[in-house]
């Protein structure tokens, strides 16, 4: 992938004391030359690696930049008026991160597994990033979605489908990018099935969500997600 580009992530780890980690606690392996330094008008937002937080409970995020201030040269994590601050990105909770210096995402952080399985979280019926709290890969079949198939359209020719179907938007491992698949009733499947854009159903126990990376998810209503261990 290439410079400056957008990755979808997940917090995976926790503290050792049990605590969410704090933002400064992930080296990100910045390239210290490239930083730029806080200036009243915010023009160091346009160059300076950034994090974008998804809410733990609602939709939205906020925006912190990694720059140089006067009282900290050497770099700090600020928000978007150039104000030092250092938020927590808890285990489950999906982030977008942006470094116009690097051409990937290089990051070490020093921090356990969380103890809680199995882990569930509730969505409600709009767009929000879908995380695995877990340092693995998942698979699509390795996720309960709690009532999934409860009223679930059926795939049509002209893909009406979509418009309700619960949807998840899987990222590429190595490029920008996703590919979105719904939970729809066929005919040889009138229980719900996941398929692809066209409708085509697909297995999956080959689709896999990358270590450490987020999801678009939508469910059709509220819905709880379980991940394990």
């Amino acid at each position: 992938m290439g410079q400056g580009v957008y990755y979808m992530m997940g917090g995976q780890f926790e503290t050792v004391a049990g605590a969410d980690l704090k933002l400064s606690e992930i080296a990100f392996g910045f390239d210290m030359t490239q930083v730029p330094t806080v200036d009243r008008k915010g023009a160091f937002k346009t160059t300076a690696p950034q994090v974008q937080i998804a809410f733990a409970d609602t939709e939205g995020y906020t925006a912190y930049y990694f720059a140089k201030t006067t009282a900290q040269p050497d770099g700090t994590w600020v928000n978007a008026g150039g104000v030092v601050s250092d938020p927590t990105i808890g285990a489950g909770i999906g982030f977008w991160y942006r470094d116009q210096s690097a051409t990937a995402p290089n990051f070490t952080i020093a921090g356990q597994v969380v103890p809680d399985s199995p882990w569930e979280k509730t969505f409600g019926n709009v767009y929000r990033m879908l995380v695995c709290p877990f340092p693995k890969a998942v698979k699509l079949s390795e996720i309960d979605f709690d009532g999934i198939a409860d009223g679930i359209p059926t795939v049509d020719r002209k893909g009406a489908f979509k418009a309700t179907a619960t949807q998840i938007q899987v990222p590429f491992a190595d490029s920008e990018g996703f590919t979105t698949y719904y939970f729809a009733a066929t005919t040889a499947q009138p229980g719900g099935t996941w398929v692809n854009n066209g409708g085509v159903v697909v297995d999956p126990t080959t689709i896999t969500i990358p270590a450490g990376r987020g999801c678009w998810f939508k469910p059709a209503k509220t819905m709880t997600v379980t991940f394990t261990k």
